[in-house]
């Protein structure tokens, strides 16, 4: 005892008794046991009901303020009961194992929790009135919740909580504690509170240190100004480099599975210190980054131009400036990679891992910094643009490598980018949340308007009042034309259009254009400054004939983006002396001197990217993955022209995707008549090619889609015959799949100019007896719920077809669609929950598509065939609902117990409803405490219904069974 009692005046154990020891409950039952060993057998048990009864008015305490007026009384006059009648309530505990050491464990659901609860009622049942019976049984069940936290909430006061850390875990360094504490501790938020307080504790030698602090300078100096090379604006001649701080506009990232970046606000206060409260987009940027804290795992997902590695220097810049303040992800190391360097790395040196690369060949200088870093469970790794891996195999390789050191090194935090598309061929498990960075919204797009002009006033004379009148100008310029609006949620173009708007040239109305403008204005300085030399390399149209096929080259075999210095050399003079330019082999090299020297000096999209440190050569690429595909698009139109184009290499592989776009809209951009005769017999190119090779049939048809909706028109005929294939093929289609990804491009064609002819087609279709696409059609009216009159009225019309085909594929989608609603809320809630946060979103969007009530109806009136037929699909659909309508009525800190079905059919008076929750009873392995409750429930039950019959037969044969093993 003296021994505990000195731990206890130690000022590292009373900090550490604030944090809420319940979180790692799992952790320290043998630690207890271990410091209650040192105590008499009289003194231990005096302690443990003393700190069972303690806990169990705290825990009383801790979920009174959820209740209602009337609840509130009750649960009152419960906590005086218990303080009057001491030993009374200490004669339950005995009833329910005394000396059980996991009984706080325990109390929260099973036979444990039964046996405490009916116990409590039994021994106070002449003080509580009997009207009040089963509510004060549903508030001892909740308090049963709450007892394991108010029980270690105690422990952490009373006891030694560092102690209780090392005993429990038995441990020699803090760093195993910690990766201990990442396996069990159910929470991301408490999680991080212990582990900080912990590395706290605990300071690197000094050599470490002071590279880390060195390390973290260069970053920030790194990453402090960001220069777009070719879409700045020039004053002087020179291209203005923005402050990253000051233009950075906080993009919105919504979840593709789990949770929103957008609700944490609750946490605000902590970032207050970090911002300034007149700074633009405070509140957003301050979500961002509480959002980015919660996950330690994930993927940012985003299209072209969406600001993926912007955001992460953003990270990195962040990190770094507040160190100090331990504010921001504190004692992390950011170790910012492009992936594209490894994958160059890798293929020369294919046998060696990443994490050898990390800690040996990335960035010498800080190597025992990285090794460190990721030892001691400091490691923030940044690795952007999965996507530029160009081979599949080899993105796969590098996927495979970072979940390998994830599951090595899990207590460490990892963020990845990567477009959209292609993804999905090589994509991280479950165990890595997803999200997807979101097109900027009005709002966003106003402040990076007035973002953009205050960064450029630095560099020119502007006073406050100009700025806000340029960029109130160019705002409203932007949203006055939807098209450009369109283009401007887009980090990247949006950057485009602001230079545009600088220049004071009128904004183009597309993506094409916008890049046609920026690679002009960039290479008029190539012009300028030519006017007057005797060189014959003097026009802009001619770089770009050099540049274009060159893009080409790189984009089909460079997986990183680069090409070196010979090869550059090789490709420029095979060029120039072609027969397009005609030179001699003397002006050849002498032109690609003069251009590599331009590029070097001067060039915007195309510039030296690096050295090869044991060749010295130089690699050059465009400074933007989008130039690099709008200059190969330019290359894909000349080959089509020339009928020299290769359908094969480009149709099997998504990285050429946005390419084809670019190229179609090059098409569409050409003067009168011929720019929709162009791209249509270029659609319809592609069209043959994929009705030749079978297995690219879906891919043309869904490349073609994408084309259209960019906006783009074909002739009349063609785009009605192209629809016509659309429709046709979805129709026949049964791969889910493939369905997904039909359904994907019907509702982009929706969204875009395309979308009143699609939605017409979809009426008709609707309103046609027994069409083949009714089966298909579920998910895409919920899309467009607003879009489509009566789009819920369909839904009935589904379910009573004559099909029973149409009538599951409705029901399986609602299924699918409860499923994932379901499990969003348990992974918000048991993962990453906040017990003051109520995720009613959820509940809001299952009713705006077919309400719990909606449902239960439903299941009455399904034709009793059809009823049969869908059982098990009804069945683990009412299974979804009745836990996002348990979550709706603020109970998210639990989960549906038995209790609860009974007490559904209790309650019900729907033989069918109760028949589905008999089936999800039986589901269940722990029925052994609720025998008595369950028979009595079987002799009510109407078994009219066959299946009902059927489930009561076999619930019966369990309870038997289950009697016979107890009685044996």
């Amino acid at each position: 005892m003296q021994e505990i009692s000195n731990l206890l005046t130690n000022p590292l154990n009373q900090i550490l008794t604030g944090i809420p020891i319940s979180v790692i409950g799992n952790i320290t039952t043998d630690s207890i046991k271990r410091i209650w060993s040192h105590l008499s057998e009289k003194d231990r048990i005096e302690q443990l009901e003393d700190l069972l009864f303690t806990s169990f008015l705290k825990a009383l305490e801790i979920h009174q303020n959820r209740y209602d007026k009337v609840a509130k009384e009750v649960s009152e006059n419960i906590q005086k009961l218990v303080r009057n009648e001491k030993s009374k309530f200490l004669n339950i505990i005995k009833a329910s194992k005394r000396n059980d050491f996991n009984l706080p464990l325990k109390l929260e659901h099973g036979e444990i929790q039964n046996i405490f609860v009916q116990t409590f009622i039994d021994k106070f049942k002449n003080d509580i009135p009997e009207p009040q019976k089963e509510l004060v049984r549903a508030i001892i069940s909740d308090t049963c919740v709450f007892y394991r936290e108010a029980f270690f909430q105690k422990i952490s006061h009373e006891q030694q909580l560092w102690l209780i850390f090392l005993e429990s875990c038995k441990i020699d360094s803090i760093y195993e504690l910690v990766r201990n504490l990442e396996k069990n501790i159910p929470t991301r938020e408490q999680f991080e509170s212990i582990r900080t307080y912990i590395l706290e504790k605990d300071s690197p030698d000094q050599t470490i240190e002071e590279l880390k602090d060195e390390y973290l300078r260069y970053l920030q100096r790194k990453f402090a100004s960001i220069e777009l090379k070719g879409v700045s604006p020039r004053v002087h001649g020179q291209d203005i480099a923005f402050d990253l701080e000051e233009i950075f506009v906080p993009v919105k990232i919504k979840d593709s599975e789990k949770a929103h970046f957008d609700r944490f606000n609750q946490h605000e206060e902590k970032y207050d210190s970090l911002f300034g409260d007149s700074e633009s987009l405070r509140k957003e940027k301050i979500e961002l980054l509480i959002g980015l804290e919660k996950f330690p795992r994930m993927v940012l997902l985003g299209d072209p131009g969406s600001g993926k590695s912007t955001l992460l220097k953003y990270i990195t810049y962040q990190i770094c400036k507040f160190h100090q303040t331990k504010k921001l992800l504190p004692f992390y190391v950011p170790i910012f990679l492009k992936i594209s360097e490894y994958a160059r790395f890798l293929q020369a040196n294919p046998s060696r891992h990443l994490i050898d690369f990390l800690f040996d060949d990335y960035d010498k200088s800080y190597s025992p910094l990285f090794k460190w870093a990721f030892e001691k469970c400091q490691a923030l790794l940044l690795l952007d643009g999965l996507d530029e891996v160009l081979d599949v195999p080899q993105r796969i390789k590098v996927v495979e490598e970072v979940q390998d050191i994830i599951a090595r090194m899990p207590e460490n935090r990892y963020i990845i980018t990567s477009r959209i598309i292609g993804y999905d061929e090589a994509r991280f498990g479950q165990d890595v949340a997803h999200f997807i960075i979101q097109p900027f919204d009005r709002e966003r797009i106003k402040a990076f308007c007035h973002c953009w002009y205050k960064a450029v006033s630095k560099s020119k004379s502007f006073d406050i009042s100009s700025i806000n009148t340029e960029a109130n100008q160019l705002y409203e310029s932007i949203i006055q034309k939807p098209e450009i609006e369109r283009l401007a949620c887009n980090p990247l173009l949006i950057t485009l259009i602001a230079n545009i708007h600088f220049k004071g040239q009128t904004l183009p109305d597309n993506r094409v254009q916008l890049y046609d403008i920026a690679t002009e204005t960039l290479l008029q300085y190539w012009v300028q400054s030519r006017v007057s030399d005797e060189s014959q390399l003097k026009d802009k149209d001619d770089v770009i004939a050099i540049l274009s096929p060159i893009a080409f080259n790189i984009h089909k075999n460079n997986p990183e983006g680069t090409i070196d210095e010979r090869e550059f050399d090789k490709q420029c003079q095979e060029i120039l002396q072609s027969s397009e330019f005609e030179f001699s082999l003397s002006e050849a090299k002498n032109e690609a001197r003069e251009l590599k020297k331009f590029l070097r000096q001067q060039s915007g999209f195309f510039h030296e990217k690096g050295i090869d440190e044991e060749t010295g050569r130089k690699f050059f690429g465009f400074f933007h993955q989008t130039f690099q595909e709008y200059l190969a698009a330019i290359e894909i139109v000349n080959r089509w022209k020339e009928n020299s184009i290769d359908f094969s290499e480009l149709l099997l592989n998504p990285r050429w995707i946005e390419s084809i776009r670019l190229a179609a809209g090059i098409l569409k951009s050409e003067k009168g008549r011929s720019g929709k005769r162009s791209v249509t017999k270029f659609v319809e190119d592609i069209l043959l090619f994929g009705r030749n090779h079978e297995k690219v049939y879906h891919n043309s048809l869904f490349l073609i889609s994408l084309i259209l909706i960019d906006n783009i028109d074909l002739t009349p005929k063609a785009q009605e015959t192209f629809f016509d294939l659309l429709f046709e093929c979805w129709s026949k289609t049964n791969d889910e799949k493939l369905l997904e990804e039909f359904n994907k491009h019907i509702n982009q064609l929706i969204k875009s100019k395309h979308g009143e002819s699609i939605l017409q087609r979809l009426k008709a279709i609707l309103e046609t007896k027994d069409h083949l696409l009714h089966s298909k059609l579920p998910s895409v009216l919920a899309e467009n719920l607003n879009k489509i009159e009566n789009a819920k009225g369909y839904f009935n019309k589904f379910l009573n077809s004559k099909s029973i085909e149409v009538s599951k594929s409705f029901l399986k989608y609602l299924q699918q669609y409860a499923y994932r609603i379901d499990m969003s809320l348990y992974y918000d809630c048991q993962y990453y929950g906040d017990p003051y946060y109520v995720p009613s979103n959820y509940t809001f969007l299952m009713n705006n598509l077919f309400g719990y009530s909606e449902f239960k109806k439903l299941i009455d009136s399904l034709p009793a065939n059809y009823y049969q037929e869908f059982f098990p699909i009804l069945a683990t659909t009412l299974k979804s609902y009745i836990y996002i309508d348990f979550i709706s009525h603020d109970n998210w800190y639990n989960y549906v117990t038995i209790d609860d079905l009974i007490w559904q059919i209790n309650q019900s008076k729907s033989p069918r409803f109760r028949c589905l929750l008999l089936s999800l009873i039986l589901e269940e392995r722990n029925l052994n405490s609720y025998k008595d409750k369950l028979q009595n429930i079987l002799k009510n039950i109407d078994l009219s219904d066959k299946t009902t019959k059927e489930l009561s037969n076999k619930l019966k044969n369990k309870l038997n069974e289950l009697k016979e093993d107890s009685s044996s």
